[in-house]
């Protein structure tokens, strides 16, 4: 389960506010379905924020997918279908990664 390290944790609605608004800079496109739940989150590929040295370990996090959304591919311009899933840090709403993939 998520500890609180006593900061209030932003809610559902509130994460899905700053993903929905990261979503509608990739792609015109509704989604499907939406999916948001509370976390904790480790990335072990890229565990540290660059910008702020954070790490990545058991972070609390609202973890939202967007499935069935067109997103540009990079290279050649063409579209893909897929699932977009953003990572929202619990405490501080910031995003901390997005990650896509075809469907």
């Amino acid at each position: 389960s998520v500890q609180s390290s006593g900061n209030a944790m932003i809610d559902r609605d509130a994460a899905l506010l700053v993903a929905s608004k990261h979503l509608e800079a990739m792609t015109s496109s509704a989604p499907s379905s939406v999916n948001a739940i509370l976390a904790s989150f480790t990335d072990n590929e890229s565990a540290v924020i660059n910008e702020s040295g954070r790490t990545l370990q058991n972070a609390p996090a609202w973890v939202v997918t967007f499935t069935n959304v067109t997103l540009t591919t990079q290279g050649n311009g063409g579209t893909v279908l897929a699932d977009s899933t953003m990572v929202i840090d619990a405490y501080s709403g910031e995003l901390l990664e997005v990650i896509s993939y075809g469907v």
